[in-house]
């Protein structure tokens, strides 16, 4: 808060209008954002394809229902 004071005083601005513009800079602000520059790479063919996904789990969910009533708990 003492360093809004301080820019508000050497602007020549009251602290309302100090602090209004610093919250509407920081809501929709003027300064754009630095575009972020994320690493990709090549991870291969999929080992189950991903657009059937619910219907291996559905497979999956059937094999582990199997083996435990074979396994008789």
């Amino acid at each position: 808060m003492r360093k809004i004071a301080d820019q508000a005083q050497k602007s020549g601005r009251s602290l309302k209008k100090t602090m209004n513009d610093i919250i509407s800079r920081g809501l929709g602000g003027t300064r754009s954002a630095a575009p972020v520059e994320l690493p990709a790479w090549g991870m291969g063919r999929p080992l189950y394809p991903i657009d059937r996904s619910w219907e291996i789990v559905a497979e999956f969910e059937q094999d582990d229902v199997r083996h435990e009533m074979e396994k008789g708990s």
